[in-house]
């Protein structure tokens, strides 16, 4: 009677394992690939703010360093997390400078530059929120039992959230 009692004791814990490992595989596989995606849109949105910045001083007739610390910050940048808040600042940046010179909307380049950051930025606030909310899942789940083991031995970490 004991043995009967252990066995199936052993096979609901594996049962749950079974469960929740496919879970966390899964959800890991999710956060994966909206980090690819995550990624190649800052890349792009990091293109964008150069290409704004060469056409601003066109437009504005300078030479001024428009981004200070640009490429700094944004090369410094070891995750996504870091690389969308250096991110951010230039997009606010350069939102205050759209705003501040009537002179660049007369411009149907910077209006296109202007919208496609409008688009990326967009398109990044939505994979952030489905992001964050895998990582909520992922968080969860490395907690659980039995699942805890494995993120003992396989030394998984709780993941950051995006602000």
């Amino acid at each position: 009677m004991i043995l009967i009692i252990i066995v199936v004791v052993l096979a609901l814990m594996v049962f749950l394992y079974k469960i929740y490992h496919d879970k966390l595989l899964f959800t890991s596989i999710k956060i994966e690939c909206v980090e690819e995606k995550l990624n190649s849109y800052f890349i792009k949105q990091k293109e964008l703010l150069k290409d704004s910045e060469i056409l601003i001083k066109e437009i504005l007739d300078t030479q001024k360093q428009i981004y200070e610390n640009f490429d700094d910050e944004i090369n410094n940048a070891n995750d996504l997390i870091s690389m969308d808040r250096a991110l951010l600042i230039y997009v606010n940046e350069f939102l205050l400078i759209k705003d501040k010179y009537e002179k660049l909307g007369e411009s149907e380049e910077f209006d296109k530059i202007a919208f496609q950051i409008n688009e990326t930025n967009d398109l990044i606030t939505s994979y952030k929120s489905y992001y964050n909310g895998n990582i909520e899942k992922y968080n969860k789940l490395i907690k659980k039992f039995p699942v805890i083991f494995t993120t003992i031995i396989k030394r998984r970490r709780k993941k950051l959230y995006f602000n």
